[in-house]
């Protein structure tokens, strides 16, 4: 995967981490006040997208900043697991 300049990905591995607290299910955050939920099927497909109307986006705005916290630079998390 090719990193864009300007853009920040970054990967959150939870595999051997406590439960940080954030949500199962998946969500994009708008500004930080437009929240769309995410659905996907088991295999990963995903199902759709819904924009939650009347919805305070303090709590998505909180597990987005834990999830950047605890996520690391994708380059770099890509060094240390390619070798």
């Amino acid at each position: 995967m090719l990193v864009e300049s300007g853009e920040d990905v970054r990967i959150l591995d939870l595999t051997d981490r406590p439960d940080l607290g954030l949500p199962v299910q998946d969500f994009w955050l708008f500004d930080d006040t437009a929240v769309v939920r995410m659905d996907y099927a088991p295999d990963g497909t995903q199902l759709g997208r819904e924009l939650l109307e009347d919805v305070d986006p303090a709590a998505y705005v909180e597990w987005k900043r834990l999830a950047l916290e605890h996520a690391t630079p994708f380059t770099e998390y890509r060094l240390k697991h390619e070798g």
